[in-house]
């Protein structure tokens, strides 16, 4: 598992792509208070889930 984090610095929210070492890319919705995800892989996809923050 890996952690991530986003934010929307302009205060829109919006989608957005990270690069995780382990995982590549993963989609993510940048906001304006930020998040924290955990990014795993289930059934071979790669999955992002927000752990904190809603």
């Amino acid at each position: 598992m890996s952690t991530t984090d986003s934010w929307a610095s302009d205060g829109v929210e919006s989608p957005a792509t990270v690069d995780i070492p382990e995982l590549g890319q993963v989609a993510v919705q940048a906001r304006a208070i930020g998040s924290v995800y955990e990014a795993t892989t289930k059934d071979g996809k790669r999955v992002a889930a927000r752990a904190i923050g809603d």
